[in-house]
């Protein structure tokens, strides 16, 4: 463990339904459409990023972004309580989960809490997963993210963003091309209480844009070099996926 290594799931209980999981093959089911509405419009009231002590944090201003439908329980909503990213020390290894043994450069989690349950919010889950491709150039559309980061290098330390800095969201995310599976989180102590759904498409973002999130200053003082967590076992869980589901 380098200087600046962020464990994440550290104190993890032991369990049969961990996160993240390297996903190799999906069951095709009858999955209704997945509804989002708000990720990605224009906020007049913009956004907060902050530098957590651990990982980059996005707070949405405002009314709440929404999902229901998908895997979700039947009538249930699901509002926005917070996203945050999550990297590694090696570009080519930086995202939590794995499709087919394959890596993405990031991964961005967008967690949401059942509606119905605001006292019990730690306890109803549901994570909108993306992971990121590294590219050569970089992805101009996360420029309102990555050039924010530079003022909150230090831990607890807070910046505006702008109100169109989410809009790419609208073009990662889909009603059927994603795979969903029961989990848990991969932080803290990892409870199992989190309906994953886990996007197909693969937002482009450069070697230059990811180093900037590993400047940002931990709890320690240090770099956060890495804020990942590595695959856990699958336990017979089943990997679903809409029926719809393209191959492409």
């Amino acid at each position: 463990m380098g200087p600046g290594f962020a464990a994440t799931g550290l104190f993890c209980n032991n369990g049969s339904h961990q996160s993240p999981i390297d996903i190799d093959s999906c069951i095709r089911s009858n999955i209704p459409p997945l509804r989002t509405t708000g990720h990605s419009r224009i906020r007049p009231e913009g956004f907060t990023i902050m530098n957590t002590g651990s990982t980059a944090q996005i707070n949405y201003r405002g009314n709440e972004p929404t999902m229901s439908g998908g895997p979700l329980p039947r009538g249930s909503t699901y509002v926005l309580v917070q996203a945050h990213f999550h990297w590694g020390e090696s570009d080519a290894k930086g995202s939590e989960h794995a499709v087919h043994g394959k890596y993405g450069a990031m991964e961005a989690h967008f967690v949401h809490r059942k509606r119905s349950y605001p006292d019990l919010e730690t306890l109803i889950y549901s994570i909108l997963q993306l992971n990121y491709q590294e590219q050569e150039r970089n992805n101009t559309k996360l420029d309102p993210i990555v050039t924010k980061l530079a003022e909150i290098r230090a831990a607890k330390t807070l910046a505006r963003i702008d109100a169109d800095a989410l809009f790419w969201l609208n073009d990662a995310l889909s009603p059927f091309r994603y795979y969903n599976y029961p989990g848990s989180l991969t932080t803290g102590d990892c409870n199992e209480v989190v309906n994953w759904i886990v996007m197909k498409k693969r937002v482009g973002i450069s070697a230059t844009q990811i180093a900037e999130f590993r400047k940002l200053i931990g709890k320690d003082g240090m770099a956060i070099t890495e804020y990942r967590r590595e695959v856990q076992d699958l336990n017979n869980r089943k990997i679903k996926c809409p029926r719809v589901f393209p191959m492409v």
